[in-house]
């Protein structure tokens, strides 16, 4: 008799039983995608679907920021919860919130952590509010140039953080919206509108962006340093200079950013787009011939 025969039955009898798929090779899922932010997005999630994912990409600087009412949006508050007890998927978030600007300085990302990291607790509203109070959101430096002619602290500031001019006129269009995601790091452009919360953008033509004539009088300037962190740089009076360069500067203050320097406005300023909360269309005026922007924003 074959020795090897009751091997052979019994693996057909398992065969059997179980069916083929103990003959499949092991299933093989697609390593991780890119988003529209360039983050990339778990490929095996546990803990959300894919639309409660893009729930929680989607709201993650509002809700991290607390720009929303926790108790009237019990749907998100869930959805952060449960994101907040995997790792990979709060580093895609974190990811995000970068990439959106949401969130700058490394104190800020770990903030975010930090929070996520409460989130695990499974707080109420009531708590998630309270504990924001007791843990502030760290706000991110703005950076002033003090009484420099315009043109060289413009360049002084692209210089320290080794940026270069931005214009892809190929892949963006003149004046068509472009996601933020599309701006590379390291780089300043010009932008005639400031990004909203929806992260969209109109970029300048060509001719405004080179020529200093009007890249700088007719559009602001937006730096987008090698970390991912975004900053619209323009100029303010220097009362407001002092006012918004206060550690303990008052919360939801009305600034009036301008695009160039004038007699009104001599100090530049370079300001966190996470620091932004609510913006007005600019206004343009004309300076004796010169034309600017001037921006309303408030600043968180």
């Amino acid at each position: 008799m074959n020795r090897y025969l009751p091997s052979t039955l019994y693996f057909g009898f398992i065969v059997s039983l179980f069916g083929c798929s103990l003959l499949k090779p092991p299933v093989e899922y697609p390593g991780p995608s890119k988003d529209p932010f360039n983050c990339n997005r778990p490929a095996q999630i546990a803990v959300l679907n894919k639309q409660e994912l893009e729930l929680a990409g989607t709201g993650v600087g509002e809700f991290v920021l607390g720009q929303i009412d926790y108790k009237s949006q019990p749907e998100l508050k869930e959805v952060m919860t449960r994101a907040s007890s995997d790792l990979l998927v709060v580093d895609y978030l974190v990811c995000v919130a970068k990439a959106r600007g949401d969130v700058t300085s490394a104190e800020q990302v770990a903030y975010v952590r930090l929070f996520f990291s409460f989130l695990q607790s499974k707080p109420t509203a009531d708590q998630i509010i309270k504990w924001r109070e007791q843990n502030p959101f760290p706000k991110d430096v703005i950076e002033i140039k003090d009484m420099e002619v315009g043109a060289e602290a413009r360049g002084r500031l692209r210089e320290k953080y080794g940026l270069k001019l931005f214009i892809d006129m190929d892949s963006l269009g003149a004046r068509h919206p472009a996601a933020l995601s599309e701006v590379p790091n390291g780089v300043y452009t010009f932008a005639s509108l400031i990004p909203d919360s929806s992260q969209k953008m109109y970029f300048s033509d060509e001719d405004d962006g080179i020529n200093p004539r009007y890249g700088f009088q007719q559009n602001f300037e937006l730096h987008r340093h090698s970390d991912g962190s975004l900053y619209v740089v323009g100029f303010v009076s220097a009362e407001t200079a002092d006012q918004i360069n206060k550690r303990d500067r008052a919360k939801n203050l009305w600034v009036k950013l301008y695009s160039d320097q004038w007699e009104k406005a001599l100090v530049m300023v370079a300001i966190p787009l996470a620091e932004i909360g609510t913006q007005k269309l600019p206004r343009g005026f004309d300076l004796e011939g010169t034309y600017l922007l001037v921006l309303d924003m408030l600043l968180r």
